[in-house]
């Protein structure tokens, strides 16, 4: 094969999985929660695209949620760049509905525009057991309910009332919003945290008919990732060898000696052994966004290979 027929195939594929690619050229994207893992990956993959993915953090601890940074290595990206994509961060936190505004604002002030919403921000907030609960540190700062629950329906209620506002009528504008596997089932000592992603389901679920047969129509669907490898999951490392919250102490890495076996230990129980890339969960919720899943609307989307089944 000479090289101009192998630059052809090469070609030809590329212009083959466009084809069957979700397209967000143009399109402008709300991403909370983008600045490291799940949230990440989408923001750069909508990006990589061609969306202009407006993304937002606490921005409150430079290890995880260093939104300024994020911005910078998606903006770099090769495949951004070609693909014509770009991101922007905005610091803001959900759990305060003015906060969500002014993220919204922001959007549209840059682009006149909003297209979609991805609601991924949130907390792991697993406590070691139900007496944590007199804390009060542990329940402003670190409950999972104000964290998770609230911050999504503070962001589908604003994003809904931007809709209405500034919406086309005859468009479809479509949300996703992240759950877990804990929505769907629990397990000991998550009561908190399960708590807010079974609360997200019904949320999802029931927003799903309020706006399904109004103008602009407005599609809202569920992501429940399985055991993910971000830092929120390398961090329960802590609450098993120390008892400490995953928000406690250093940062659990690739080059801390605990994660390998905490990793192996896992994914020995797992269907598929092994625990997902946060780009596999990404690219769930990128297909759930797009409007030519049409009749896709208060879909739960277990994206866990096959743990649920078990």
């Amino acid at each position: 094969m000479s090289i101009f027929d192998t630059l052809f195939l090469f070609l030809l594929i590329i212009s083959v999985s466009s084809f069957f690619s979700p397209d967000f050229k143009g399109k402008v994207v709300l991403v909370t929660g983008g600045s490291e893992g799940i949230g990440f990956s989408t923001s750069l993959l909508l990006a990589r695209k061609g969306a202009q993915v407006v993304f937002c953090a606490r921005d409150s601890n430079p290890l995880w949620f260093n939104g300024s940074s994020a911005e910078k290595r998606i903006n770099s990206d090769p495949l951004v760049l070609m693909g014509r994509g770009s991101a922007r961060f905005f610091k803001a936190d959900v759990r305060n509905a003015q906060e969500v505004r002014n993220f919204i604002k922001f959007a549209h002030d840059l682009y006149g525009r909003i297209d979609h919403a991805v609601n991924n921000a949130g907390i792991g907030g697993y406590v070691l057991n139900l007496i944590d609960l007199e804390d009060e540190h542990l329940l402003s700062e670190h409950d999972p309910i104000i964290n998770n629950l609230y911050g999504a329906l503070n962001c589908i209620r604003e994003e809904a009332k931007y809709w209405y506002k500034y919406g086309n009528p005859n468009e479809t504008y479509s949300i996703v919003t992240i759950s877990s596997i804990n929505g769907v089932q629990s397990c000991p000592g998550c009561s908190l945290y399960a708590a807010s992603k079974f609360g997200i389901i019904g949320v999802v679920k029931s927003a799903a008919l309020e706006f399904i047969n109004v103008k602009p129509k407005i599609r809202i669907n569920a992501v429940c990732p399985g055991i993910v490898d971000t830092s929120l999951t390398r961090n329960q490392v802590k609450m098993e060898k120390f008892k400490l919250q995953n928000w406690e102490g250093d940062y659990i890495d690739d080059n801390n000696p605990l994660w390998p076996p905490f990793k192996a230990e896992w994914e020995a129980q797992l269907p598929g052994k092994r625990i997902a890339k946060p780009e596999e969960i990404a690219k769930a919720i990128i297909s759930l966004l797009d409007n030519e899943n049409s009749y896709l609307n208060g879909a739960v989307v277990s994206v866990d290979d096959g743990g649920t089944d078990q």
